[in-house]
């Protein structure tokens, strides 16, 4: 395969982003292919993810998991891990925890929350039973991220604040009622694609090597892939 590396979409803290819109689609686009990113960008059903078994080396899911049914969700995962090569690595971001306490002040002050939390370890034991091996699995987004939208302009401004502020709030028990979680895991198997892996389980897509690269953003049924 060939060196690439990751391809990091993102908005400033606070901002709310709605992919349906199709004039963020166009504009995501645009700017990818005009930075020279041969990226694909496509819709699927929800479930089931149309490739071949071992086309990618890398799955990430942003913020997907707790949209997808949880009568589905298995059958979801088992399609993550058929589509990711053997040693494959399989990333999830954003993913609300079961004891956030902003999702339940959100909640109980009527502000925009998510109806499905998880648990770290029951995250951990639905990978686990569909063959993934789970690296690295940890909180993050200890501050709280549902805010009134006339207050998204002060929060982004104080953004290198808050980062800090929140990398000093994970190393302490507060994290356990954090935002998010957020894992690495790999497809179970011997490895069959050159190392291409090595180094990458702890820097969480700051920059890794694969040929194939497959992302599945906010919505549950938005894919991009590089390949």
């Amino acid at each position: 395969g060939h060196d690439v590396s990751a391809i990091d979409i993102e908005i400033s803290r606070g901002e709310q982003l709605n992919i349906e819109k199709p004039r963020w689609q166009e504009d995501l686009w645009d700017k990818l292919n005009g930075e020279g990113y041969k990226v694909n960008f496509s819709f699927y059903d929800g479930v089931n993810i149309p490739f071949p078994a071992r086309t990618f080396d890398v799955v990430i899911a942003y913020a997907v998991i707790e949209h997808v049914e949880k009568n589905v969700l298995d059958k979801w995962l088992r399609e993550v891990r058929k589509v990711l090569k053997l040693q494959g690595l399989f990333f999830v971001f954003d993913c609300p925890n079961y004891y956030s306490y902003s999702e339940y002040l959100a909640r109980k002050i009527g502000l925009p929350h998510h109806d499905t939390l998880y648990k770290k370890d029951k995250i951990v034991s639905l990978l686990n039973r569909v063959h993934f091996n789970v690296e690295k699995a940890e909180y993050s987004d200890p501050l709280v991220r549902f805010l009134p939208s006339k207050l998204q302009a002060l929060i982004n401004l104080l953004s290198p604040i808050l980062v800090a502020i929140e990398k000093a709030l994970v190393k302490t028990p507060f994290r356990y009622i954090a935002h998010n979680i957020k894992l690495v895991a790999t497809a179970q198997g011997k490895l069959d694609t050159t190392a291409h892996n090595k180094g990458v389980k702890k820097s969480f897509l700051i920059n890794f090597g694969a040929s194939h690269i497959l992302y599945l953003l906010v919505a549950s049924n938005l894919f991009m892939y590089k390949r």
